[in-house]
């Protein structure tokens, strides 16, 4: 069943994060409190939205976030993680919780969505309609 996650669920939703840092960037440390804290703080804030798919566990997950984007004057959806466990990978979970984002950027006037994804993921996005705007790029300090 797919639904709207709610601060409760940062918690088992976080095990889940964890796997999928360490699958998708294996030499990352992530610090799972501070991803729990981010989170609950930008639930408070309003703009956080959290879709679960659940039977009996939770067996994926995408959050992101609705802002108003002062550069474009329109309001922004983004999703920050996406995220089904590997055995449930090739079923209609990962549709379901995409489908949901979207619908949730609808419902909250969003104009565009915006994705974070790994370079190796870009063809998939591109095939799903996206187009690159930005390169993030990252150096250690």
């Amino acid at each position: 069943m797919i639904r709207i996650a709610t601060k409760k669920d940062l918690y088992e939703v976080s095990k889940l994060w964890i796997e999928m840092s360490k699958e998708l960037v294996p030499e990352r440390e992530p610090n799972v409190e501070q991803w729990i804290e981010m989170c609950s703080n930008l639930f408070d804030a309003g703009m956080y939205y959290l879709v679960v798919y659940e039977v009996r566990e939770i067996l994926g997950f995408v959050d992101g976030m609705v802002f108003d984007e002062p550069s474009t004057g329109q309001k922004h959806a983004t999703a920050q993680h996406y995220y089904v466990l590997p055995e449930y990978r090739k079923t209609k979970i990962a549709s379901l919780l995409y489908n949901k984002a979207i619908e949730i950027g609808i419902e909250k006037k969003a104009t565009a969505v915006g994705i974070y994804c790994l370079p190796e993921m870009e063809q998939f996005w591109n095939d799903k309609g996206f187009k690159k705007k930005q390169i993030v790029m990252e150096r250690g300090l």
